[in-house]
């Protein structure tokens, strides 16, 4: 085919029927920058544009590829049919192969995606990988609740209290021996002791990978911080938890969840989390007494004859240990902390 002989026989059509490029242009639904290059034989128009060309023209679509008017009516009739039908045809078979290639494309992009979408969730439960310990069922065990006890505040006489820092309590030391460190003030007498700490942070407000470096987290670089306050913030509020009690309890009935590739990033960076502090942060316990009345608290009962006494008072911890015969009871440490004044 001409291209040039086509184009001249276009430009000669549409100035017949009295149409600019631009009018030319705007009933086919492209640009009058096309119908130049049409016209000018630079190209030849897609084969889509064929029918509707030769019905704004008023001419054959064996005349528009030929180039020229045809005088024989039967033999121009024929080819028109002829050439239209194969028109058809092929738009039939592009529109298929366009299909096709469309159907494969977005088969390759789906797969690239979800291969995508595995690779990184697998990279991301290798990063936050924790291995259970193996006593990790014993742990969730441990944690449940044995019984409550009830303190209410009492007054005593002045000289009966043993005061440290902002700390007052009904002294039942006085002949033990005193052992002073710098955490702690330890009362000491033969196979018995009672241990007043310095006050500290909540598990909550610990419950950061920064603070878990203290505890000698493995195979975590210190200078990626995965799980910081603001997240800590979240999680909390996210699960309703507002003091170390609820803590405990949510920990009771999620360490160990094991991570998978459903779970968002969130979830997977929360229980990694959960299960280092866990498995760092906790000491060991038989069981955990909560502490109702006029202070609000848990006991880690330890053993049977040594338990560590937490108390809630200014979000910060109060913990009071005890050990030995007769310091370990619900009722004397009930007893002892009924006298508890912390200013």
């Amino acid at each position: 085919m001409n291209q040039e002989k086509i184009g001249k026989f276009i430009a000669a059509c549409r100035k017949n029927k009295n149409l600019t490029q631009q009018q030319l242009a705007e009933k086919l639904g492209i640009s009058d920058r096309a119908i130049s290059k049409w016209e000018n034989g630079k190209c030849l128009m897609d084969i889509s544009f064929l029918k509707p060309l030769s019905e704004i023209l008023d001419v054959s679509v064996v005349e528009i590829l030929n180039g020229e008017q045809i005088v024989n009516e039967i033999i121009t009739q024929q080819a028109e049919e002829l050439t239209l039908n194969s028109i058809d045809y092929a738009m039939i078979k592009i529109k298929k192969e366009k299909l096709k290639n469309i159907i494969i494309i977005m088969c390759v992009f789906i797969f690239i995606l979800i291969a995508s979408f595995i690779i990184y969730k697998g990279i991301l439960l290798l990063k936050f990988y924790s291995e259970p310990i193996e006593n990790y069922q014993e742990i969730k065990n441990n944690l449940k609740i044995k019984n409550t006890i009830n303190i209410y505040k009492k007054t005593i006489d002045e000289k009966k209290y043993l005061s440290i820092n902002n700390i007052k309590i009904r002294n039942d030391f006085s002949d033990y021996e005193r052992k002073i460190d710098k955490e702690f003030t330890q009362y000491i007498n033969k196979n018995k002791f009672f241990t007043i700490s310095k006050p500290e942070k909540q598990y909550i407000d610990r419950f950061t990978s920064s603070n878990m470096y203290i505890y000698s987290v493995p195979n975590i670089n210190k200078k990626n911080n995965w799980f910081n306050d603001a997240d800590r913030k979240y999680f909390l509020l996210k699960n309703d938890i507002n003091n170390d009690i609820d803590f405990l309890k949510y920990i009771r009935e999620n360490y160990y969840i094991n991570n998978n590739i459903f779970m968002k990033k969130r979830e997977i960076i929360e229980n990694y989390a959960i299960n280092n502090f866990v498995s760092l942060a906790l000491p060991t316990i038989e069981s955990i007494t909560l502490i109702n009345g006029d202070y609000i608290g848990y006991i880690f009962n330890l053993s049977s004859s040594a338990r560590d006494v937490h108390i809630i008072r200014n979000n910060m911890l109060y913990i009071f240990s005890f050990y030995g015969e007769g310091l370990t009871t619900d009722e004397y440490i009930a007893d002892l902390l009924s006298t508890l004044e912390i200013k």
